[in-house]
């Protein structure tokens, strides 16, 4: 989920954060990507990504799901689940489960 670049003044002058799918740059939902640039004078004990880190986008919380029923939200993504007496037909959808049939 997540992919660093880190500053090495002798092969590139910037840094990045890269967040793979359902994954959010810490402080600023919906950026995937981070970069910083790098000073000339880089010292290999600098934290050029200032503390910044991938962190797990809730799309069960922030109502971006697509399940008819009940969400769960995992790290990178989501589950669906129904209520009581109806099965998932599919990834997100609920049928009714006639038990009289």
């Amino acid at each position: 989920a997540l992919i660093t670049f880190p500053c090495n003044t002798e092969y590139t002058s910037s840094c990045n954060i890269i967040c793979g799918e359902g994954f959010y740059i810490e402080g600023d939902p919906g950026k995937m990507e981070w970069i910083q640039t790098c000073a000339l004078t880089a010292e290999e004990d600098v934290d050029w990504t200032e503390g910044k880190k991938c962190i797990d986008y809730n799309e069960c919380e922030n109502n971006t799901h697509q399940c008819e029923h009940t969400c769960h939200n995992t790290q990178g993504g989501y589950y669906c689940s129904c209520d009581n007496g109806y099965r998932l037909n599919d990834t997100y959808f609920c049928e009714y489960i006639d038990e009289c049939a």
